[in-house]
């Protein structure tokens, strides 16, 4: 499994969600274009949230929040950012693409971990919220 989790701007609508089968099916490019941008906030990760679009209830429920239009404060339109946990994206590469490790890192993170073995508590590091974002 690789654990994701997606929020609204304004924080009222979030999901975690498996993000499994969008690297099966991304290229290596993809996924050093993720590890550039620290795995989350960026157009990089929105295009897993994207791609997980009716295939994951929470994701989807968070899009069904912003078709509602709600807008900020200052009346510009709610967007939303994903977050991946890197170290899951690890434990995967290495059980089924292992030929891409070195492609993707210089060092492997998380180099005792074994793929299936649980991360603890894993929530992202959002700039300027920390792990705070509500599932």
């Amino acid at each position: 499994m690789i654990l994701a989790e997606i929020h609204t701007d304004d924080y009222k609508c979030s999901a975690f969600f498996d993000a499994t089968s969008f690297f099966e099916q991304a290229a290596a490019e993809e996924i050093i274009g993720l590890k550039a941008i620290g795995w989350g906030g960026n157009h990089q990760a929105d295009a897993i949230a994207l791609f997980m679009l009716e295939r994951d209830a929470g994701v989807t429920r968070v899009f069904r929040y912003l078709d509602e239009n709600v807008t900020r404060s200052n009346g510009l339109p709610v967007g939303f950012e994903c977050h991946v946990c890197e170290e899951d994206v690890v434990c995967w590469v290495r059980a089924n693409r292992a030929t891409w490790l070195p492609l993707i890192w210089d060092e492997i993170p998380g180099g005792a971990r074994q793929a299936g073995e649980a991360v603890e508590e894993w929530k992202p590091v959002v700039p300027g919220h920390g792990a705070n974002v509500r599932s």
